[in-house]
């Protein structure tokens, strides 16, 4: 937290993108915790889709996958197909 709140700018190895990679990942760290691990959750808390959060779990924060909760497989649907 202490680069975050006062990079130095003329250091050897800042970098905007860096500082800001850092930081989402702290935000997205935290909004797993406080959902319990639940993506659907945190994501609400962090303003985005649930597809979006994952997408960043997956590419950019690859460390935090494992403060989530374990996938679940989803229903494709409720509604029974009729039988012909």
């Amino acid at each position: 937290m202490r680069r975050l709140s006062d990079p130095a700018i003329y250091g050897k190895n800042f970098s905007l993108y860096g500082a800001v990679q850092d930081f989402e990942a702290k935000l997205i760290g935290q909004a797993l915790e406080q959902s319990g691990g639940s993506v659907t959750k945190a994501a609400r808390l962090l303003g985005l889709s649930h597809q979006t959060l994952i997408s960043m779990l997956t590419t950019r924060h690859k460390g935090l996958a494992g403060k989530r909760k374990p996938k679940q497989k989803r229903l494709k649907s409720i509604m029974k197909k009729p039988e012909e």
